[in-house]
């Protein structure tokens, strides 16, 4: 008998974490064209990373009471990469805020939005 994974919840830092890992792994093993290339809709995949690691960067600096910083324009290449950063900086921040309940509001929206990127990758 074979039993599957039990996911943590939403808000458990552990699953941002591996909701992050296999998006951002899925991102950086991505042909460039298709990262590029424009989705129905007309953005592309690379927009719909950027667009969510600026919305973790932002809960990142809500949890931590810092003022919000605009993402600097980079590569389409470098979608994994930011996402990566600003998954770090709002899991260091969802760690320290624990178990407040705004850093598991922040936690669960997280997952949210790594589980939708991806599905769209």
């Amino acid at each position: 008998m074979h039993l599957a994974a039990v996911e943590p919840p939403d808000d458990d830092p552990d699953r941002l974490a591996g909701e992050a890992d296999r998006t951002v792994h899925r991102l950086r093993t991505m042909p460039l064209a298709r990262l590029s290339a424009p989705q129905p809709g007309g953005a592309s995949r690379a927009a719909g990373a950027f667009a969510l690691a600026q919305q973790l960067a932002d809960l990142a600096a809500d949890l931590s009471a810092s003022a919000r910083r605009g993402l600097p324009p980079l590569p389409d290449s470098a979608a994994g990469d930011a996402l990566a950063v600003c998954a770090q900086e709002l899991l260091e921040q969802v760690r320290a805020a624990a178990p407040r309940p705004e850093a598991r509001a922040a936690c669960r929206a997280a997952v949210a939005g790594l589980i939708a990127l991806r599905r769209t990758l």
